[in-house]
């Protein structure tokens, strides 16, 4: 499923009947999965999400709550339903791209992204389970992180629909794939179940930085998991 085409004069009505008088609409690159339009409420900038995965945006809601300096998470304001789908309104931050920064200011953008990782391992994420969790239980479907990890062939997720077909098409990429799991399902096992949160997203735009080289939002934790925080390294 691809992310939707909305028009700026169609979010514009939306967000008058909530907001009144808005400013600097402008849609916003970026989102595998939903489209972004940035705007302006007097003084204060926010961001309006569309998509049809609403729990991606509880979820972000939910990791809003875990916000502190070395770890920014933008506030949610407002989730609801619009042009067929959902949406979230969230406050703006601002800042380069992570994955775009040029490769003298990548190495302090990147300590300054540890320092938050090392916040977000001293949460305490709810419920039982491991892999992607939901809000607000923060429960997760599978027993241990090892059988997370060697589900890939079993999982079902309407987002990646036909992958394995696409797969099979390839003759060698199916064998890379199949030596691939094999070595996992051997290594997996070793793994601790350290039972964490885990962004799991943390390139395509997702990571913010300051002209000082500090982290200045953490974003989309649509693909967040429980487990071993050394994934996200």
């Amino acid at each position: 499923m691809t992310k939707p085409e909305i028009s700026l004069s169609a979010v514009e009505v939306l967000l008058k009947g909530t907001y009144g008088d808005t400013s600097e609409l402008v849609r916003l690159e970026g989102g595998a999965w939903s489209t972004a339009f940035g705007f302006a409420v007097g003084r204060d900038s926010f961001v309006a999400r569309f998509g049809q995965y609403v729990e991606d945006f509880h979820k972000d809601q939910m990791a809003a709550e875990w916000s502190q300096p070395l770890l920014p998470i933008p506030e949610v304001i407002e989730i609801g339903l619009a042009f067929a789908g959902a949406f979230a309104v969230s406050r703006r931050h601002f800042g380069e791209k992570l994955d775009e920064l040029p490769p003298d200011r990548l190495s302090a953008a990147i300590e300054s992204l540890m320092n938050g990782l090392s916040v977000l391992g001293d949460v305490e994420l709810p419920g039982e389970g491991f892999g992607g969790w939901k809000a607000p239980s923060g429960d997760a479907f599978h027993p241990s992180w090892a059988e997370y990890l060697v589900s890939v062939p079993q999982r079902h997720d309407a987002r990646l629909e036909g992958w394995r077909d696409r797969l099979l098409a390839v003759k060698a990429a199916q064998s890379v794939f199949e030596q691939a799991q094999a070595t996992l399902e051997q290594l997996a096992p070793y793994c601790p179940s350290v039972r964490k949160v885990i962004h799991g997203d943390l390139l395509y735009g997702n990571v913010l930085v300051s002209p000082d080289n500090q982290i200045s939002a953490v974003f989309d934790w649509g693909n967040s998991l429980a487990g071993d925080p050394l994934y996200d390294i």
